[in-house]
């Protein structure tokens, strides 16, 4: 089955007005129409990266949809019916380096707020760097502890160049939304021990 790829069925889980979420396998290559029809507590949806074509009224009466995230590098083909009815204006997240095939491709160009993920790059003092791609108006926490905390304390938090450390509170940092990319640079200090002679 994973080779041939799954090809939800028409109809499949239309009507189940008490779903809220939905986990796809990235096995799945089609969604035919209406699979997920008048499914009204439904408040996102991730396209898995192998989706290739979504059928006519798949989302039609979603009406709680909040944002929808799509993990396919190609758009999908879809239907002029797809999304009827749901709101143009919800964020549409999509994978790195795709914001020209989406803004272009038929029927996804009706979406207003198209995102790709915001590069989040978090550097320490002992030279290690973690790259993260969060979803754009995310905010994001972080707990800064050092690697022995016998030895070594937090000295500063850097936000893209602005000083933030009055923001931590017992090593936890909150973001603020994420909007474009990010780079935080935590730097630790050696804790002096003073000794009296």
């Amino acid at each position: 089955v994973a080779e041939k790829g799954i090809s939800l069925g028409s109809q499949l889980l239309s009507g189940c007005i008490n779903l809220n979420n939905v986990v796809l396998s990235n096995h799945v290559t089609q969604m035919r129409d209406s699979v997920f029809y008048n499914c009204q507590s439904l408040d996102h949806i991730t396209i898995p990266a192998n989706v290739t074509s979504i059928g006519a009224d798949v989302f039609r009466g979603c009406d709680a949809l909040q944002y929808i995230e799509s993990n396919a590098i190609t758009p999908p083909a879809i239907d002029p019916s797809t999304f009827n009815g749901i709101d143009r204006t919800i964020p549409l997240h999509i994978p790195v380096n795709t914001q020209d095939s989406y803004s272009t491709a038929e029927y996804w160009n009706e979406f207003i707020n198209i995102y790709e993920p915001i590069k989040l790059e978090i550097v320490n003092s002992w030279y290690s760097t973690l790259t993260l791609y969060e979803h754009y108006g995310s905010t994001q926490k972080f707990l800064f502890e050092p690697i022995d905390n016998t030895k070594y304390e937090l000295q500063s938090v850097m936000y893209n160049g602005v000083d933030v450390t009055a923001e931590v509170i017992d090593g936890i940092y909150n973001t603020p939304v994420l909007e474009f990319d990010t780079k935080i640079e935590v730097k630790y200090a050696q804790i002096r021990c003073e000794t009296s002679v």
